[in-house]
């Protein structure tokens, strides 16, 4: 996908992708919520636990949580979507690198503290929002142009995903209880 100035135009259907992962004693899980440009839903997904094993944890060390999460996790969401978003949206620096897997720009949101992860820009997102950018300088400048005036609390979704990610694990067990 190549990211074009046609975002900026109003009447272009934008999508966003918030994808996050999260841990339980299962192993890790990933949630992918698609939305549109007023981040309003229009997919829902969450993977199965995915647990490395002790010789992965040792193989890996501190690469593990990249691996798992952009390459494993992320990826798989992304891919197997029905819906394709213009940006992916996350919460956790883990997942940029998801980029260097799919052609879609990635940012992840920030807090001034954050050191900068390698190859990534940091650009104003909404509400002045710092974000770290996995793309080229002209996406940079493309999307630091969107989110401009932009009204969206891009940290919002991820409150959503994580109640619905509760609901849907709690659904699940009384579900698996009742068989």
């Amino acid at each position: 996908m190549t990211v074009t100035k046609d975002l900026l135009n109003p009447q272009h259907s934008i999508h966003y992708g918030f994808l996050t992962v999260n841990q339980d004693t299962s192993g890790f899980f990933g949630a992918y919520l698609v939305t549109n440009r007023w981040a309003r839903p229009i997919e829902f997904r969450v993977t199965s636990a995915v647990q490395p094993n002790k010789v992965q944890h040792i193989l890996y060390g501190e690469g593990l949580k990249p691996v798992i999460f952009s390459e494993v996790i992320a990826k798989t969401l992304v891919e197997k979507s029905s819906q394709q978003v213009d940006l992916v949206v996350t919460d956790l620096p883990e997942v940029l690198g998801l980029r260097k897997k799919l052609d879609i720009p990635v940012v992840c949101l920030a807090k001034a503290e954050d050191p900068v992860p390698q190859g990534t820009l940091v650009i104003a997102g909404p509400r002045g929002i710092g974000l770290h950018f996995a793309g080229n300088n002209e996406e940079a400048t493309l999307f630091t142009n969107l989110f401009e005036g932009m009204d969206i609390d891009l940290a919002e979704p991820f409150i959503r995903i994580r109640d619905a990610v509760q609901e849907t694990r709690k659904s699940s067990n009384r579900s698996s209880t009742a068989a």
